[in-house]
């Protein structure tokens, strides 16, 4: 990598720094060369430079942008975006490959096989499947017979149950876009921020209304949003107490004379108990 090389890479960097008001950094280690791939042909408006990690950060720190080194971990990239920081971020969280587990590899992950047909036919693969501790049995070819907790988070994946695992197809490690940081209008946005989506934003403002709405009623703060409820329970209340105290207004006289009745009939059930003794 020639110096000439180096101050190019450098200079296209800061050029896209100074041109696009967005720019990510993307954690990309691990990243399966096709699903790169495939996020650059499905966004062609999003412009990804990948480069030795000492030379973006010299573009960073030419382009005024330094606040965005600290953020950068492992092998990283830039992604460029004419759009806002939480946009572009979506729009590379979306992408998803599953990877199988190594023999040898720590599981992130606990991995359960599910009970049921594997799809497998009877012969030297069930053997495999059993030397992993597997259950099985022969159904409808080869069928786990309940579900196994093949490989709890922490600890290493051994041979035998990498390649049984393999066999039934199970990938359980996720593989996405690692968004690190982005920057837009001189603000630095951490990335766990911009992977909040839409979606988790919706289901916390449901849940918090949700909430809120208990808490109104709880502590009978008449808002608009719970007042029916509030004036429905006061009636309820109203009412049972007038019926209790015999209170006779038109909406109750039947239950009023109703309770009358019943304890008109336990009293005489239990004069008729004493007349007995």
């Amino acid at each position: 990598m020639t110096r000439e090389w180096k101050i190019k890479a450098v200079q296209e960097m800061k050029k896209l720094l100074n041109e696009y008001p967005t720019v990510l950094v993307v954690g990309i280690e691990g990243i399966p060369s096709d699903m790169f791939r495939r996020a650059r042909i499905e966004n062609k408006d999003l412009v990804f430079k990948v480069s030795r990690k000492r030379l973006i950060e010299r573009a960073l720190k030419e382009a005024g942008k330094e606040d965005l080194i600290p953020y950068m971990e492992g092998s990283v990239g830039l992604v460029f975006s004419k759009e806002s920081p939480v946009s572009a971020a979506q729009r590379l969280l979306k992408y998803v490959e599953h990877k199988a587990l190594a023999p040898g590899q720590v599981s992130p992950v606990d991995v359960v096989v599910p009970a049921g047909p594997t799809g497998i036919p009877p012969g030297p693969a069930m053997t495999e499947l059993k030397e992993a501790g597997i259950p099985v049995k022969i159904g409808k070819g080869v069928e786990v017979i309940e579900d196994f907790m093949a490989v709890r988070a922490g600890e290493r994946v051994s041979t035998k149950m990498a390649n049984a695992l393999m066999k039934l197809g199970i990938k359980p490690i996720e593989v996405r876009f690692k968004i690190l940081a982005g920057y837009s209008e001189g603000l630095v946005y951490p990335g766990d921020i911009l992977a909040i989506s839409p979606e988790d934003v919706s289901s916390w403002m449901s849940s918090a209304s949700a909430h809120a709405l208990n808490l109104a009623f709880g502590a009978r703060i008449p808002v608009p949003q719970v007042l029916q409820a509030l004036v429905a329970e006061a009636h309820n209340k109203a009412y049972n107490l007038s019926v209790v105290i015999g209170y006779v207004t038109p909406d109750n006289i039947k239950d009023i004379l109703a309770r009358a009745h019943l304890r008109a009939l336990a009293l005489k059930e239990k004069i008729k108990g004493g007349e007995g003794e």
